[in-house]
């Protein structure tokens, strides 16, 4: 109400429309919120699926190879640190692979020269035993030479002590011999 001197100025007016209009733009705006929540959950689980998704993968490759599997691979396209990640993982699982080749083959080697050595071993044994035997053979020998050594020991004792007789014998019949031609 405006007074103009006397006179009285009313305006009145509808505020229904406005009201109508607040209503309206508060019903746009949750719309718009939940619609803009909606687009956000969906965009952050697409981002996050793709961001977790590789590195379930890269998870679950550790976990074949930790059980012994080592032809697990790891291949990926993607250029951020993920990719990274994975790429870096599938080169130490190439590594891991040609360490355990090596040392495999390493082990081969050393099996390989325990065999031989083995052999050697049995050889050298063999040998030795062969050894022992001509040892013994040769020390059977030597006792059998010194068994007909002192056989032939004891007959030329005998032979010397019967020539020793057969000389004294001798002596004392050429003694008489002589006494019997001096006689003569």
């Amino acid at each position: 109400v405006l007074d103009l001197g006397g006179l009285e100025l009313r305006v009145t007016s509808s505020l229904q429309a406005e009201r109508a209009a607040m209503s309206n733009a508060r019903l746009n705006l949750g719309v718009a919120a939940v619609l803009g929540l909606a687009l956000a959950f969906g965009l952050s689980f697409v981002v996050s699926r793709s961001l977790v998704q590789p590195i379930h993968e890269v998870r679950a490759a550790a976990q074949r190879i930790g059980a012994g599997d080592l032809t697990q691979t790891v291949s990926t396209d993607r250029r951020d640190e993920i990719g990274d990640v994975a790429r870096a993982f599938e080169e130490m699982a190439r590594e891991l692979r040609e360490t355990i080749q090596r040392a495999t083959e390493a082990a081969d080697r050393v099996e390989d020269t325990a065999t031989g050595i083995g052999r050697g071993a049995q050889r050298f044994l063999a040998v030795s035993q062969e050894q022992q035997r001509g040892n013994e053979q040769a020390a059977a020998t030597l006792m059998e030479i010194g068994a007909v050594v002192d056989q032939i020991e004891a007959q030329a004792s005998e032979t010397v002590h019967a020539l020793d007789l057969a000389v004294d014998g001798s002596s004392a019949s050429f003694r008489e011999l002589a006494e019997s031609g001096h006689a003569l």
